[in-house]
């Protein structure tokens, strides 16, 4: 007996030790390679003997287990931890699967656009659909946080390639110098670019006379147009639809769905000038509904009216040694004559840029040719440091035009976790920035494993402190005597 017992001791400790040594490779390998080696074939019967092992040794220890509770806390640890992690693992979702017609995936990914929402995971190539969640996740927002840099902003015209038929068939960047009086010409057309000046921290100038219109168009009758502060009011359309406006902002943010939705104007920086107004028909109550500056598409209501909000342009800029953002004016130099133009980025932006193409017009596309490319564009750019973080603001769907179930921002090192998934932010567009990957886990088997990290460090510490306390009292009472 007393020779069964050291074999089923020095073997626990054996398997403990490998795992501690495939841990370490693990870490090396990446997330991918360990996952596929910690699932194998050979580890899995691995597993089963430790567990195994582990059983047998409750009981053939278990009158000295019974004995030393901080034994008994890490002994019954290990097991927590490795039966959780069985339980969690691909094989053990695929028996469940094909025993209790259980649905849940046990990882995938998910490629989410900006504005877009999607039920299905993917492989890690994004090729292969491995199953769908039981809920719709939406993506709302993507963004990248960079770190500073002194560096001036880039001056950058990006010209299209055209081919025979005159048709874009890639485009041209070139980056222009900042010296007061340089030049450059425009590819392809008769257009040049000379440099004025750059203001690294500038305000902008507007038009006094200029003031935010809130714009009213109805489906029938005339258009009416407001000036964009709270309390104006109109009546437009037929029959008669009332709009009130009730707040003005400079930075909207919305969140939630529906008449459920929370408007905030955020301080700081950012620029997305918008306004909340009140409409009201003679059949039903009031409504709340928005139009963005930015985004003038989103203002239609039932296709019967469209709200255009309309804020004024800079004219220029100044020098402003409190400004944050830079400006830069050109001349623009064209058979049409010379005009002066200013790149004033908004607060929140990372570039701002001017057409050309007024003053330029391929002439191998007549007008309203659906192939005709783009004009020319002028840009000033800031120059991006190096990557600081990167989020994504995601939102959670049951049914179809029902309020959220969640929300949250997921960064990296800070995941969501809703419907039994886990849900962590691993990489996104590098060239446009347009989508994001998420990386879901199944939670299975993850509170086991918690469970057993607690018991095992409680029992370390029990282990290990109450020895010195042990010892400490004993000194103590030598001492007395």
């Amino acid at each position: 007996m007393k020779g069964l017992r050291n074999a089923i001791l020095w073997s626990v400790l054996a398997a403990i030790g490998l795992l501690i040594i495939l841990s370490a490779v693990g870490a090396f390998l990446g997330a991918e390679k360990a996952r596929r080696l910690f699932n194998c074939v050979p580890l899995a019967v691995c597993w089963l003997a430790l567990a195994g092992l582990l059983v047998a040794g409750l009981i053939f220890f278990k009158a000295r287990l019974l004995r030393t509770p901080a034994g008994l806390a890490m002994h019954l640890g290990s097991l927590l931890v490795l039966g959780g992690a069985m339980w969690g693992s691909e094989a053990a979702h695929d028996l469940r699967r094909e025993w209790f017609g259980s649905t849940k995936i046990p990882s995938g990914h998910m490629l989410l656009y900006q504005g877009e929402s999607d039920t299905r995971l993917f492989d890690r190539d994004s090729e292969h659909v491995r199953g769908r969640l039981p809920f719709t996740v939406g993506l709302r927002e993507f963004s990248i946080d960079y770190y500073p840099t002194d560096e001036p902003w880039d001056l950058v015209l990006a010209a299209p390639v055209t081919d025979d038929a005159g048709h874009m068939v890639d485009e041209r960047q070139m980056r222009l110098s900042r010296e007061p009086g340089a030049q450059a010409s425009v590819p392809g057309t008769g257009v040049v670019v000379e440099f004025v000046q750059y203001l690294p921290r500038a305000a902008p100038v507007y038009d006094p006379a200029r003031k935010a219109v809130l714009e009213i168009s109805p489906a029938e009758g005339e258009a009416v147009t407001l000036p964009a502060e709270v309390g104006r009011e109109a009546d437009a359309g037929s029959p008669p639809i009332h709009v009130r406006i009730t707040r003005v902002f400079q930075n909207l943010r919305l969140s939630g769905m529906g008449e459920g939705r929370v408007a905030v104007d955020l301080p700081g920086t950012g620029w997305n000038p918008a306004v909340e107004v009140e409409v009201s028909r003679p059949d039903a109550p009031p409504r709340r509904r928005y139009a963005l500056a930015r985004m003038p598409m989103h203002g239609w209501i039932d296709k019967s009216l469209n709200l255009r909000y309309v804020v004024p342009e800079p004219i220029g800029a100044r020098a402003d040694p409190s400004g944050v953002l830079p400006a830069a004016e050109v001349l623009i130099k064209s058979g049409a004559g010379d005009r002066r133009a200013w790149l004033i980025p908004h607060p929140g932006d990372r570039l701002a840029g001017i057409s050309l193409k007024d003053v330029h017009t391929p002439e191998a596309s007549p007008p309203g040719d659906p192939d005709e490319p783009e004009g020319p564009e002028l840009f000033l750019a800031e120059p991006r440091g190096p990557v600081k973080s990167f989020k994504s603001d995601v939102a959670v769907f049951g049914d179809s035009g029902t309020p959220p179930l969640a929300e949250a921002v997921i960064e990296v090192n800070a995941p969501m976790h809703y419907g039994g998934y886990h849900f962590y932010q691993v990489d996104y567009d590098h060239h446009g920035e347009a989508y994001t990957i998420l990386s879901v886990v199944s939670d299975s088997g993850l509170l086991a494993v918690w469970a057993g990290f607690f018991l095992v460090v409680a029992g370390c510490f029990g282990r290990m402190w109450g020895r010195l306390v042990g010892v400490s009292r004993g000194e103590h009472v030598q001492n007395d005597q």
